[in-house]
């Protein structure tokens, strides 16, 4: 279960992004701002149901500070930024054809 999300996360709020990652594809990056010592989290629902989904989270200097690399077709994290600052996400889809994803921050 996640926190409610007037609790922590993003500086803009909760955000959901409907995206779509074909196996041809490196990666879909996004580029979020968190709260500093607020706990952010992030959840990618894979819609297609197949395939693995891998997520990570690098802060401005390219450090991971979160990843989620479980044989799933979903993934999530949740980390605590140490500042407030600019995350980026990364979600990577191991499978044949295309997914349909929904990314949600809090």
């Amino acid at each position: 279960m996640t926190p409610a999300t007037s609790e922590a996360g993003g500086l803009s709020g909760p955000q959901t992004r409907k995206c779509t990652l074909a196996s041809n594809d490196k990666q879909d990056t996004f580029a979020f701002k968190f709260k500093g010592g607020e706990l952010a989290t992030i959840i990618v629902n894979n819609k297609s149901n197949k395939g693995n989904v891998n997520l990570v989270v690098e802060d401005d200097n390219g450090n991971v500070v979160a990843k989620d690399f479980r044989p799933d077709d979903d993934a999530s994290v949740a980390f605590t930024p140490k500042r407030t600052e600019t995350y980026y996400v990364k979600v990577k889809y191991r499978g044949k054809g295309k997914i349909h994803y929904t990314l949600t921050t809090n």
